[in-house]
């Protein structure tokens, strides 16, 4: 099914099949969609405001202030 969460793109961008990790419990997950507004978007850029659908996590297992980064990107 996935799981959805909501954000902005600080920088770079985000990809439909991209594989990120969520920081800080650096879990590894795969974009299964993107929606900006209602619209489902196959990217996202800078400032965009959107909600993403990820596979790989559990709801429980995201909190408020999380970031997604690319994997070998993040420290």
């Amino acid at each position: 099914m996935g799981t959805v969460i909501m954000g902005k793109v600080k920088s770079g961008a985000m990809r439909e099949g991209d594989s990120l990790l969520v920081m800080p419990n650096k879990a590894q997950v795969k974009v299964l969609a993107i929606y900006c507004d209602e619209d489902k978007a196959t990217r996202a850029g800078p400032h965009e405001n959107l909600r993403v659908k990820l596979s790989g996590i559990e709801e429980e297992n995201i909190l408020s202030g999380f970031v997604l980064c690319s994997v070998g990107k993040c420290s």
